[in-house]
């Protein structure tokens, strides 16, 4: 069985998953509904010190960037749109990502970090 071909995104050199046209339809949508949600969201971000926070959690994160098949276009991958819309109203306090390939979560995580999401990211995969 031949090995998958690894696409490197050439702006940071991390993996990328490959998607179809439909992705930044989705991201669209994610966009939507975390500025439809951030009124409510604002409600459980700190301060004061009682409010327990806002998490954003996403089982199959992926790689943080994709590449639209039989394109060139590299997008962000769903993470990377929810972070960067919540960072323009109510940021999220933590978020929870997970893929099954390790290499992939490692990409995510680099990523978001890069943006500035330095203490409250954990990107693991599953035991």
């Amino acid at each position: 069985m031949a090995k998958p071909t690894i696409i490197l995104d050439p702006a940071d050199r991390l993996i990328v998953d490959e998607v179809g046209k439909w992705a930044s339809k989705k991201h669209a949508r994610v966009n939507s509904y975390i500025e439809i949600a951030s009124g409510t969201r604002a409600k459980y971000v700190p301060p004061p010190s009682w409010r327990g926070g806002a998490s954003y959690i996403e089982l199959f994160s992926g790689p943080g960037r994709s590449l639209i098949r039989g394109t060139k276009q590299i997008i962000d991958g769903s993470p990377l749109a929810a972070y960067k819309a919540a960072q323009s109203s109510v940021p999220f306090t933590e978020m929870h990502l997970n893929d099954f390939d390790a290499t992939k979560s490692a990409a995510v995580d680099a990523r978001l970090r890069a943006l500035g999401a330095l203490q409250f990211v954990t990107a693991t995969q599953p035991m």
